[in-house]
């Protein structure tokens, strides 16, 4: 077997991939994981994960993502930081062909699809013009810009709610803003916001422009059900819901018009023979880590099965 020649490839570095990434080296598969950012997926923008079992309050998503990532490693998977542009020649059996933004063509018996989400960007005026200087998609990551400031995340879900609390940490105030009637969210997150002063939460209100100087955010103005109005404050976070991450799967015909993928539940493979796919690119209503690590457990082992049946 050449170099750019494996037994599986795995798209993307999340808690799915990373997990398909586990149980493939232990099986002993020439097994490379491709991830062009950060390997953790969206682990390491959580600041506080207590709905994984055995993970107390102590650690970070980050943490855990390295803590997944170094095991991967570990096992024997090859990590390949690039971008995926294209899959192809899918009806090879030893080579299915992975195409690389850097034109690096990766041959493979087995693809496992774990490319997950990316985020919606806010549709108002204001907001590519002052991304990254000011408006972010990632509190943790970028909140610390913002200490003894006022900060707005808007959004109704767990993510917004969630990432609030880390956000009331350093904030001055915390403004969660939601243009439903009422967030989607635990029971648990909701009581700790509302124990927390410096949180304010805002529903049936809809922003409708971020503004700002030449350098930096300085407001927004938002529609609530009393009028419209501005919030003088130097951060936006914005929590409205993530599209998939499947451009490069355009060729392929595997999946749905929203750009999500549908997978035998016995098999986890797609409509393609030896394509597999796992985690939040998935066509599912909950998208949670014990999921994407389920999903990609599954995805490997059949992947595994596979290659047995037809080698």
């Amino acid at each position: 077997m050449n170099k750019n020649q494996y037994d599986v490839l795995i798209i993307g570095g999340g808690p799915a991939g990373l997990s398909a990434a586990i149980y493939a080296a232990r099986a002993e598969l020439k097994t490379g994981l491709i991830e062009f950012s950060a390997p953790g997926g969206k682990l390491i923008n959580t600041h506080n994960l207590e709905n994984y079992p055995g993970i107390d309050s102590g650690l970070t998503g980050g943490d855990v993502a390295v803590k997944f990532f170094l095991q991967s490693q570990n096992m024997g998977a090859e990590y390949i930081a690039e971008k995926v542009v294209k899959i192809d020649n899918l009806k090879s059996f030893a080579n299915k062909i992975v195409e690389l933004e850097n034109g690096e063509k990766l041959e493979t018996k087995t693809i496992i699809i774990a490319s997950g989400t990316t985020p919606i960007p806010l549709d108002v005026p204001g907001y590519w013009k002052y991304y990254s200087k000011g408006v972010s998609n990632c509190v943790v990551c970028d909140g610390a810009l913002h200490k003894g400031q006022d900060i707005a995340l808007i959004g109704g879900g767990n993510a917004a709610t969630e990432e609030s609390l880390f956000g009331a940490g350093f904030a001055k105030t915390v403004y969660v803003i939601n243009e439903y009637p009422s967030f989607i969210s635990e029971g648990v997150t909701m009581k700790k916001i509302r124990d927390t002063k410096n949180i304010n939460l805002m529903v049936d209100s809809k922003v409708l422009e971020i503004k700002g100087d030449d350098e930096k955010v300085t407001g927004i103005v938002i529609k609530t059900k009393e009028g419209i109005k501005e919030i003088p404050l130097t951060g936006v976070f914005t929590y409205v819901g993530f599209t998939p991450a499947s451009k490069f799967l355009e060729n392929t015909k595997i999946t749905d018009k929203k750009g999500f993928i549908d997978v035998d539940l016995k098999t986890a493979e797609t409509k393609v023979d030896g394509v597999f796919a796992a985690g939040d690119i998935l066509n599912k209503p909950f998208k949670q880590v014990t999921g994407a690590t389920s999903d990609g457990t599954h995805a490997a082992l059949a992947a595994k099965k596979y290659i047995d049946l037809n080698s």
